[in-house]
């Protein structure tokens, strides 16, 4: 959940640490995951935040406001401003730091200026999300932070002595209070009062008279003189950092996007502007007549005055050669110029534009600091081992390639006598899915396919395809075990030998001349022990695409199978007869009576009967391996009949030049391929001789064991869930593989990729220290 969960897990769970390893997403100044719970995974946790959460509480949040553990003001610094503003508008607040007449604060008592100022921003400021002012709900996550700010700030400061006054609390609060309860106008930022002449308005009608009105009459009317801003308060470039906020579209002139700087260079384009600020200063800022606050049919009468003096503009700047400016498009100018809300005029001292990831982030600190978090990230801290005992290991991308972060990291997780040891990876990795599936009666055909062509969806190739089947095959000892099935049906192999079964185990230290194993599970070949004769038979004509009319039929598997039994008795008796050098009389006659035993059981099975009879009782050696020989060639006959065609057909399959590829496909095991060329495409492939996906599901199943770990019961509970038949989600899922690479093959397809089915991705774990 977060970092701040796993100090709660250690909070219950006291100790020295041991292990510790972390699984997320990362860069290589970067842990994707949260320091708080509910916090931002994508701010996550980043070197100059972690810098700044070892240093206080105080600093992590100034660095969540500001992007500086020092910053200060956090917001918008308009503290210059509300200090001069408080002063004039009521200085009293400011005699206990004695700056009542004069000066800036300084020291701990300037923090605290600026955070007062931060609070009136929140209230007053310029601060947006994307183009719109921040809510209701986002002034309260800032001013949750900016409390926890001050108080810390009031440790510091209450208690020390300005001059002759020792500060306390009450102090603080009156001069916090005073500012918060005043407005921007009464603080002095849109300038002090304008003072217009007793007899403005009546110069105003008269100038108003001519149509069209003289543009230098109406300024002299207004203001006395030709002046650039007719009420004398010049915020041009405040108002236009706010427009570029929260109504940028309007500063798009003719196809030109202006900002304040180019608007200046225009001359008529600036005294539009300037007018425009006017119109906005009348209907917010402090304007008088002789003295007495003007009434409203008064500043209609202004304002009817400057709309004449901006229309003049526009038509003087519609009048141009070359112009591509529009009337529509100056006019919505002024309009959003005049209508500017105080809060998006940027007069409190500029903009100022957060994300809402920030507010996220804000809200989960103000949640976790008050609850604790410094006492629990100092426990964590402290069970710590030395001499680099306890270790840490990270596991997101990239994590390793900075140094620099790594040790940032060991500084974070540890204290100065006790670090972890620290590793992560330098390279790329991912867990990304591609299924390539065929399941269908005849499949040698598709697998001829791909080895012919590739894969042009994803842009594998024919090499590439060769390429993969040759990694794999030595991982999972295929050779070994390909080269003892083909072996089983090959010229010159006992008929005899192979419906005896006896080859029917999987090989192990005990029994080394059995099946070699696959280190991977294939679904048509993990159950040969637990099939007869007759399903072996029919297994291997699917796993080689025998056709059906190939013999043995029916009516001969059924015999094979009842004569499988003794075939293997027969085997057994010969080899203890080889064995025995001088076999006594008794075991002799033990000999015949078995071997008479097994050619009665195949009399009963085989018609005619056999061409041998059992000799005397009492008989020599000689005799009875004689009777031996006779038993053998009737078998060897028999099964002949029946097996000649089958084995004739596997060994045909078996000299195909895709045969190793066939044979790896139809068991059921899975192949993951993957280009040459960057960036890296890859798919797990399953093709699968079956008309259902049983197979292939089996396949995947067996793709994501191998890439397990983990203890008995663990892989127990991972089979109860991957046990029911897939869906086709599922099946998409399953096919996910793990991709590292030295660098992202998709944002930088130049560099080198690979899909690594190797523990290769070891040597890229970085340990520090």
């Amino acid at each position: 959940n977060s970092y701040d969960d796993m100090l709660r897990h250690f909070q219950a769970n006291p100790g020295p640490i041991g292990r510790i390893r972390i699984l997320s997403h990362g860069w290589d100044a970067f842990l994707f995951m949260p320091v708080f719970t509910n916090g931002t995974w994508n701010f996550g946790m980043q070197r100059p935040w972690l810098d700044a959460l070892l240093i206080s509480d105080e600093a992590a949040l100034r660095f969540l406001l500001s992007g500086t553990a020092t910053g200060s003001p956090t917001l918008i610094d308009g503290v210059a401003q509300i200090t001069e503003g408080i002063r004039a508008h009521d200085n009293a607040v400011l005699v206990p730091f004695g700056l009542q007449a004069a000066g800036p604060a300084t020291g701990a008592l300037l923090e605290y200026f600026e955070l007062v100022n931060d609070r009136f921003q929140v209230q007053h400021g310029s601060i947006a999300v994307g183009t719109a002012l921040i809510n209701g709900a986002q002034q309260t996550d800032l001013n949750n932070s900016l409390g926890i700010i001050d108080t810390a700030i009031r440790t510091r400061l209450v208690g020390t002595t300005i001059g002759a006054t020792v500060i306390t609390a009450r102090h603080l609060d009156a001069f916090r209070d005073a500012v918060l309860a005043a407005t921007p106008v009464q603080l002095g930022m849109l300038g002090p009062r304008v003072n217009l002449a007793a007899n403005v308005i009546a110069l105003v009608t008269a100038a108003l008279v001519p149509m069209p009105p003289v543009e230098n009459d109406l300024r002299i009317a207004i203001s006395g003189g030709v002046n650039p801003f007719l009420l004398g308060r010049d915020y041009l470039r405040s108002i236009v950092a706010g427009l570029t906020v929260f109504q940028p579209a309007v500063l798009t002139l003719g196809g030109t996007a202006y900002d304040a700087a180019l608007i200046i260079t225009d001359a008529d384009l600036t005294a539009f502007v300037n007018v425009c600020v006017d119109l906005h200063h009348l209907r917010n800022g402090d304007i008088a007549i002789n003295g007495v606050a003007v009434t409203g049919a008064e500043r209609t009468t202004l304002r009817t005055a400057l709309m004449a003096v901006s229309n003049l503009i526009i038509t003087r700047i519609r009048g141009r050669g070359g112009n591509t400016i529009t009337e529509l498009e100056l006019e919505t100018l002024r309009t959003a110029i005049e209508t500017r809300p105080m809060r998006e005029s940027g007069i409190t001292g500029g903009t100022l534009t957060r994300t809402a990831n920030l507010f996220t982030e804000l809200r989960a600190a103000n949640v976790a600091i008050p609850a604790g978090f410094r006492v629990r990230f100092d426990a964590f801290r402290n069970l710590m081992q030395p001499g680099n005992a306890s270790k840490v290991d990270i596991r997101g991308c990239r994590v390793g390639s900075t140094l620099p972060f790594m040790d940032t990291l060991r500084d974070f997780m540890g204290t100065a006598a006790n670090k972890p040891a620290i590793t992560a990876p330098d390279w790329w990795q991912s867990f990304p899915q591609s299924i390539q599936s065929r399941f269908q009666a005849a499949i040698f055909a598709h697998i001829d396919g791909i080895v012919a062509a590739g894969i042009p969806a994803i842009n594998v190739t024919v090499a590439d395809v060769t390429d993969s089947f040759d990694l794999w095959r030595p991982l999972i000892d295929f050779d070994a075990h390909y080269d003892f099935i083909v072996a089983l049906f090959g010229l010159g192999a006992s008929q005899r030998d192979f419906a005896s079964l006896h080859w029917r185990a999987f090989r192990t230290a005990a029994a080394p001349a059995g099946i070699p194993i696959l280190r991977i599970e294939a679904a048509r070949i993990d159950d040969l022990p637990a099939l007869n004769l007759d399903q072996i038979i029919e297994r291997f004509r699917t796993i080689f695409e025998i056709p059906a009319a190939t013999p043995p039929n029916a009516a001969a598997r059924l015999r094979l199978n009842q004569l499988q039994p003794h075939i293997a008795t027969f085997r057994t008796i010969a080899a203890a007869m080889a064995a025995a050098a001088a076999p006594t009389q008794p075991q002799v006659d033990q000999f015949l009576a078995d071997l008479t035993n097994v050619a009665n059981s195949i009399a009963a099975i085989v018609a005619p009967a056999p061409p041998f009879a059992p000799p005397a009782a009492g008989a020599l050696l000689a005799a009875v391996q004689l009777f031996a020989t006779a038993i053998r060639v009737h078998l060897d006959t028999v099964l002949a009949a029946d097996l000649n065609a089958f084995f004739a057909a596997v060994q045909a399959a078996a000299a195909h030049a895709n045969a190793r590829i066939r044979y790896f496909y139809n068991v059921g095991l899975p192949l993951l391929v993957q280009s040459s060329g960057t960036p890296t495409a890859f798919a797990l492939t399953t093709f699968t001789g079956a008309t259902t996906p049983a197979i292939q599901d089996a396949a995947l199943r067996s793709w994501m064991r191998i890439q397990w770990s983990g203890t008995a019961a663990q892989a127990a509970a991972m089979n109860a869930v991957i046990a029911a038949p897939f869906n086709n989600a599922q099946r998409s899922e399953a096919a996910r593989v793990l991709m590292v690479s030295e660098l992202d093959p998709v944002a930088f397809p130049a560099s080198p990729a690979a899909i690594h089915p190797t523990p290769a991705f070891h040597g890229h774990i970085i340990p520090r220290p």
